[in-house]
């Protein structure tokens, strides 16, 4: 009579919507009771049936390998008897091949499909997309499971189409040509994953993934469907930045990039740069994709750098860059560049050539939760002095050679966590004891030293980085940053002896980044050792697609 009583003001309980009802184990606990428990418990508040909520945790508890489990309203609570955990050994596959999958997990229900999944993928490789599974048996022996499956491979399927939607200015044969995806190909799973990634890396529209597949009549035959986002024709990026009470006051720099109105894939941007007071850049840059090693780039530019209290540089370059597999690209560069000094002697000419290679592995190119990037260049140049040149200058010929690495890291910590580490080097080495100030790296602003003024340090050897975390959202992210940098020179010294300078420099600071498919924008404020905290600098960066 008394269990009766108490059985009654449970179920009181439980219509009443109290928050939580007591749980009591016979035998060994389950590893996961406080999620069923919870679980049980919402069911409960959102008024589901009390003899529904107890088949729900007990199918629970048989998902996840407890096949003999028993649940029971006892006079105090819920009275679980989890018993045995049953173990996934092997699945056997029987049909035209006969063989073993060996599992060795928990016969739970994640465990089971991951294992029929891998089975699957077997097949998904030899073009049989639509193969499926059937169980034909299921076989115990004491706590160990074996399950027989009939594979039923169906039709060997091939492509018959490429399908392209988003597309506006690009036809879909000059996509075509990027993808390893043909008409007539077996459409095998690892190479619907490769024209994934391989649409990813166009640089001239956006993929939505994932592909979708349309089987035709017969399902021996699919239409493949890619989904794009094609950019508009004109794109502006911009930023600038304010240092106050400092003479050099605003910088900025602005890039119009005009796409396809040359034809399909071809880019020209120009671009205009304020680095500091007195030091300008314009730059013109063309672009055009080939397909003469596969998917190929050409690239020529013609360059100004007008420091009119130092030099002016007239430069042109022109590169070739080839993909050799997706995320992965070598190239080759010719340059030649004229500098004049402000003074009016000591002009050379210089002749380069470069080779490059680009490693690009991450999940989003704005706002990558995972991933790295890779870019290493080596070069050699020859710089040649012109005859009536300065009288300290003794050779009038120089060989030099360029080393510059970057590597950027993205690593997810725990969502929304991700945190960014940057490593660069930039190096120079030289005949020349003493290097012109055109040949020397840049260092100072965004893309380096972040907190400090735009090429406020002239390096013939420069390593920095930086440590960011951001906490990551939809559409853009905030992050602090800690950047430094060791930069070393050649200086004339005392009585004109030639003396190595090296620095140690650091910044940090804070910024918020947004964006969506046609805009973005980031600001950032950054602090160094001179300057106060009341006067941070400034970086606002820009970009649209019009």
């Amino acid at each position: 009579m008394n269990k009766i009583i108490k059985t009654g003001f449970l179920l009181l309980i439980l219509a009443l919507d109290v928050p939580a009802v007591d749980f009591f184990y016979r035998g060994k606990e389950p590893v996961e009771k406080n999620i069923y428990e919870n679980r049980f418990n919402k069911l409960i508040r959102n008024n589901v049936k009390l003899a529904e909520g107890l088949d729900s945790l007990s199918a629970w508890l048989a998902n996840d390998g407890y096949l003999d489990n028993r649940v029971n309203l006892d006079g105090e609570g819920v009275l679980v008897t989890a018993d045995r955990r049953y173990l996934l050994e092997k699945l056997v596959i029987v049909g035209d091949t006969g063989y073993e999958y060996s599992s060795g997990g928990f016969f739970i229900q994640a465990v089971f499909e991951r294992a029929v999944e891998n089975v699957l993928k077997y097949y998904y490789h030899q073009g049989y997309y639509y193969a499926r599974a059937n169980i034909a048996e299921v076989a115990f022996d004491d706590n160990r499971v074996q399950v027989i499956l009939n594979i039923n491979k169906g039709p060997s399927v091939t492509v018959s189409r490429n399908d392209y939607t988003g597309l506006k200015h690009v036809p879909p044969e000059f996509v075509s040509r990027y993808l390893p995806l043909c008409e007539g190909d077996t459409l095998r799973e690892e190479l619907i994953r490769q024209a994934e990634k391989t649409a990813a890396e166009i640089p001239f529209i956006t993929f939505l993934p994932p592909v979708s597949i349309l089987p035709e009549p017969g399902f021996d035959r699919a239409a493949v469907r890619f989904d794009f986002l094609e950019p508009g024709q004109f794109r502006f990026v911009g930023g600038g930045g304010y240092l106050p009470d400092d003479p050099t006051g605003l910088v900025w720099n602005i890039n119009l990039t005009l796409r396809h109105l040359f034809g399909p894939g071809r880019q020209v941007a120009v671009n205009s740069e304020r680095r500091e007071k007195g030091r300008n850049i314009l730059d013109i840059t063309y672009q055009q994709p080939f397909f003469i090693l596969g998917v190929d780039y050409a690239e020529f530019s013609l360059k100004t750098r007008d420091y009119r209290d130092q030099f002016y540089e007239f430069a042109m370059k022109t590169s070739y860059k080839t993909r050799i597999q997706p995320g992965l690209q070598a190239g080759l560069s010719l340059g030649w560049k004229r500098v004049e000094p402000a003074t009016g002697a000591g002009g050379y000419t210089r002749f380069s050539s470069g080779f490059t290679l680009e490693r690009h592995l991450l999940d989003d190119r704005f706002n990558p939760p995972g991933g790295y990037t890779l870019d290493w260049t080596i070069g050699y140049a020859y710089r040649r002095y012109s005859s009536d040149t300065l009288r300290e200058i003794k050779t009038l010929a120089y060989n030099d050679a360029h080393t510059e690495l970057s590597f950027n890291f993205y690593q997810l910590l725990i969502k929304p966590l991700v945190m960014h580490l940057g490593l660069n080097y930039n190096g120079l080495e030289s005949g020349e004891t003493l290097l012109p100030l055109a040949e020397l790296y840049f260092i100072g602003g965004p893309g380096t030293l972040r907190s400090f003024r735009n090429e406020q340090f002239a390096a013939q050897r420069a390593a920095f980085g930086t440590v960011e975390p951001r906490f990551r959202f939809q559409r853009g992210y905030l992050f602090i940053f800690y950047d430094a940098a060791y930069i070393n020179y050649k200086r004339t010294g005392q009585a004109k002896a030639i003396a190595l300078e090296e620095l140690y420099r650091w910044g940090y600071g804070l910024g918020l980044a947004l964006s969506d498919r046609k805009r973005s924008v980031k600001l950032s404020l950054g602090w160094n050792e001179e300057l106060k905290f009341n006067q941070p600098r400034l970086s606002i960066e820009l970009s649209a697609d019009l």
